[in-house]
This record gives C-alpha cells, sequence and structure tokens, in this order.
C-alpha cells in the first residue's frame, strides 16, 4: 500500500498551488474622492494592501451605496492586478478622473456613483463577502463595519479626499481600521495612485491652509495663509469663512468669508485677515474653526482645508515685556554688517517661554514680511512672527540673503513679543526702524 502511494503523492506534489486565501482580504480601503466643481464626475476609489501577494482581484468589486444604504453602483475587477507587493495600491476611477488628474486606473468605473453629500463604499470578494468598507456624510444604513460616518455634517466637500489615517507610521496595518469611520479618516491630498505605482496630480494644484494659528488676545488683525502646492497652472481660486469654535463672532472676533484666488503662474502663499477683538472677561483660550472650500480652475483641496486659530487669554495674569538690545538705540549699522538681533525679556511672576521676532520691509507700494528665509509678498497687516533663540535672553541671526534680498530700498521695522509660562502675551512690542540702519527706539 505505502508503494502505491509513493508515485501519487510526487505527482500531486508536481501540481500548481492553488492561490492562498489570503491573496485577496488584506486589503483597506484608503481613498474616495467625489469629484470637484471643474471636473464633477472625476470620482475614484482608492485600495491598499497592507500584506504581500494580494494581487489575485478577479471577480472582486467595488460597491458604491446612497446615503440610505441602497446600491447605486458595482464595478468588478475581471483580472488580477499584477503588482502584489506590500503597500501596493489598486485605483478604482472613471475615466474623466483618469484625464484630471493625468493618471491611468486598475478598474474603469463605468458611473460617477459617489455620492458625495453621504453614502458608504465596500470591497467585496468571492469567497470572503465583505473585506472592508467605509461611510461619510449623512448616510443612515447600518452601522455594522462603518461605525459612524466621516464627515457627519458634511459629507464630503467638492475638491477633497477622505483619506484613511495611518496614525504613527506612514504604513498600512491592520490596526488602523477600527471600523469606526469618523475616527479612520481625515482629509488627505487628492493624489490617485495605481498599481504601477504612477501617482496623480491636480492641474491647477492644490489649495491649503498652511497651519493652525495661535494668536494673543489683542485687538489685531490676523492674517492667515492659504498655500498652493503641486502646478502653478491656469488661474484657480477657493472660498472661505470662518466659524465659531469656542470663540464666539462679534465678541472674540469679527467673522470673515470671501475668496482667494491665483494667477497662471502664481505659486505665491494667498492670505486673508481676521480680526481679533479684545475683551475684559477672565476666560481661557478660544478657537475660530477656518474653511476652505469649492477650489475652481484645476485646483482641487490639500491636506488642511480646515484649520483653527485659538486665541491666548490675557486677563488671568500679568504680561511679560521684551527688550530689543541690539542694534541699540539711535545707532545705525551698515545694512551688510547687520546679521544679529538680540534682547531680553521678562515676567517676575512666572517666568518666560519664549519670545518672537518680526521683520518687515517698508515699501513705496506695500509691505513684505521676512519669514526667515526670504521677504514673503504680503500685504501691510499682521506680523510674521519667527521664533527667536532662548527665552529671557533672546538672538535671532538675519540670514545673509537679507541684503540681496531688499533691492535699493531699505527700510525695515523690527519688533519683539514676548510670551510667559502661564500663556500671557505681551500685549504692545518693541520696535525699530531704519533707512539703510536699524534704529530702536
Amino acid at each position: 500500500m505505502r508503494r502505491a502511494l509513493g508515485p501519487l503523492v510526487v505527482v500531486m506534489l508536481l501540481l500548481p498551488a492553488a492561490p492562498a486565501a489570503a491573496d485577496v482580504h488584506f486589503m483597506k480601503i484608503t481613498e474616495v474622492f467625489a469629484g470637484v466643481a471643474s471636473a464633477p464626475d472625476a470620482h475614484y476609489v482608492e485600495l491598499q494592501m497592507y500584506s504581500a501577494g494580494q494581487r489575485f482581484t478577479a471577480g472582486a468589486s467595488i460597491r458604491v451605496f446612497d446615503d440610505a444604504n441602497t446600491s447605486v453602483g458595482t464595478f468588478t475587477f475581471v483580472g488580477d492586478v499584477p503588482v502584489g507587493a506590500n503597500q501596493s495600491r489598486i485605483l478604482a476611477a472613471t475615466t474623466e478622473a483618469e484625464t484630471f488628474f493625468s493618471v491611468a486606473a486598475d478598474l474603469e468605473m463605468s458611473s460617477a456613483a459617489i455620492p458625495a453629500t453621504g453614502g458608504k463604499v465596500c470591497f467585496e470578494a468571492p469567497g470572503h463577502g465583505v473585506i472592508d468598507c467605509v461611510a461619510w456624510g449623512d448616510y443612515t444604513g447600518p452601522a455594522g463595519g462603518v461605525g459612524t460616518p466621516f464627515r457627519v455634517a458634511e459629507g464630503i466637500p467638492a475638491g477633497a479626499a477622505m483619506e484613511r489615517s495611518t496614525k504613527a507610521n506612514a504604513t498600512l496595518e491592520g490596526a488602523d481600521d477600527t471600523n469606526d469611520s469618523a475616527t479612520d479618516f481625515r482629509f488627505g491630498l487628492p493624489a490617485p495612485r495605481n498599481n504601477a505605482g504612477a501617482i496623480g496630480a491636480a492641474p491647477g494644484g492644490a489649495l491649503s491652509f498652511a497651519g493652525n494659528d495661535v494668536v494673543p488676545e489683542i485687538a489685531q488683525a490676523h492674517q492667515v495663509v492659504v498655500r498652493r502646492a503641486g502646478s502653478t497652472t491656469d488661474l484657480v481660486g477657493a472660498s472661505y469663512e470662518t466659524l465659531d469654535g469656542s470663540a464666539t463672532d462679534g465678541l472674540d472676533y469679527t467673522g470673515a468669508s470671501g475668496d482667494v484666488q491665483w494667477s497662471d503662474g502664481d505659486g505665491d502663499d494667498a492670505s486673508f485677515d481676521v480680526d481679533i477683538l479684545d475683551d475684559t472677561e477672565p476666560e481661557g483660550p478660544e478657537t475660530i474653526l477656518l474653511r476652505l472650500r469649492d477650489p475652481t480652475g484645476g485646483a482641487v483641496l490639500g491636506i488642511r482645508p480646515d484649520a483653527t486659530i485659538t486665541i491666548e487669554a490675557n486677563d488671568d495674569g500679568t504680561r511679560p515685556t521684551s527688550r530689543i538690545r541690539k542694534p541699540r538705540h539711535k545707532k545705525s549699522y551698515a545694512a551688510k554688517r547687520i546679521r544679529k538681533l538680540t534682547g531680553t525679556a521678562t515676567d517676575p511672576d512666572s517666568g518666560v517661554a519664549g519670545v518672537k521676532v518680526a521683520l518687515l520691509q517698508r515699501l513705496k507700494q506695500g509691505c513684505k514680511w521676512w519669514n526667515g528665509k526670504r521677504f514673503a509678498k504680503r500685504a501691510c497687516s499682521s506680523p510674521r512672527w519667527i521664533g527667536a533663540k532662548g527665552g529671557a535672553s533672546w538672538s535671532y541671526r538675519v540670514s545673509k540673503l537679507l541684503p540681496a534680498s531688499t533691492g535699493k530700498v531699505k527700510h525695515y521695522q523690527l519688533r519683539s513679543r514676548a510670551r510667559d509660562l502661564a500663556g500671557n502675551v505681551e500685549r504692545g512690542f518693541k520696535a525699530g526702524r531704519n533707512k539703510n540702519r536699524f534704529e530702536v527706539r
């Protein structure tokens, strides 16, 4: 009997192995994009592998549901994808998305089925059933596998991508899926990637806030910076607005709304002002919400279409003071010799936490604030504060590029401002001015 089984065992070993059961189910939905005003049918869904050998996608499908959990589109893979490496991507996209982002899809979506205001997308495979689902907006279907939808009140804004968060590292892992879409997803840069490794990009670039700002509670016009990344082709723009967080419009700040625009070839930062109001009510830090929406031209929204301004309270303690020590009062310096600005700051109650400085170039037709490397194009409004080295005794080294950057008009203003350990910010600032030299009052 044993001798009869020997050849059979050999024959079985020579037969090709069947695909392992894990060859498709270690995948997650990582991006969903529901179009932009200039390309409303540019929809895509991106999958990502988090284990090797996941390329056997034949028969698997992406299903799209509306807000009531009714299926509105099913898109099925007719074959396998060639790359099955860990962290590889698979792109399902409409032909308009392929054209808009200049990237080829691995699976063509025959219709723009993704509802921006609310819905669900699932990835399914024969023998595995539903592998992963995500929901957003006003989706009211079963919560199983999706939990709370991403951006319940708004859905996916035009030109924005919902992107799975990989948390502390940039590697997708199974633990990055908690089956709660509101927790697992965030805004991301719309940059669809396919299985060949190609990365798409919007023809007009991506528009985004520069960051979250912290400002003192003093009456001032705070400048909010909006950046254009990637391509600078075409006239593009977006709308902005402020919303109440814990701060109240009319009491803590004056609400603002409008548009920012960039011309063809313009890659400079844009900006708008938000007026901060000073009151006498004892209160903690308060926040203003910022929103950038409705990109125009060939632009999309970048990684930060939402941001905050935190207003630091100044009603619960003494404020620090700062003093510019060098350049000294009324002492002249040739512009080429200015390299280091120094000063001191004091707070007898809680100590100094840090000092910021601002350097302004005043021109005949406007102003430019020094950003640490160059004078950035800005309207003449609030300072561009830069952290100085040190606390109670501080210094800031002006770049050697300064003399070459100023052109023929050399007329500057220097400011310093301290913050103490309690979070109080100096109400005013120490200022100096020069014309081919620095002078400090």
